[in-house]
């Protein structure tokens, strides 16, 4: 049954378009990885001019965990997809062919 579905999957494009969505839905994540801290950051140091106060707050690294996370996932499973529909597993030789010696010209 996985192997029909697999069959399926390449020979109607469907498992290159998942993979590239995926793909790009891991980079995307990747970079909020880097955005949202900052824009929260940058937030803070708006309302603290606006507003005078003068003390100012770390930078919000914490913020960052849930894009890393998001991201890590949605990139192993890409792999794994791509993994699985794409690359065939390696067929090891049967221990009978390989014991017969190979004859000379």
């Amino acid at each position: 049954m996985l192997d029909q579905l697999k069959t399926a999957l390449v020979d109607s494009f469907v498992g290159a378009i998942a993979v590239g969505w995926l793909f790009a839905q891991g980079i995307v994540s990747f970079c909020g990885i880097f955005t949202v801290p900052l824009q929260f950051w940058f937030q803070m140091q708006n309302r603290q001019y606006m507003s005078g106060m003068t003390f100012s707050p770390s930078f919000p690294v914490d913020m960052a965990i849930p894009s890393l996370l998001t991201a890590l996932l949605l990139l192993v499973v890409a792999f794994v997809l791509l993994r699985w529909l794409y690359y065939p597993a390696a067929i090891e030789p049967d221990c009978e062919e390989s014991s017969e010696p190979e004859q000379g010209a």
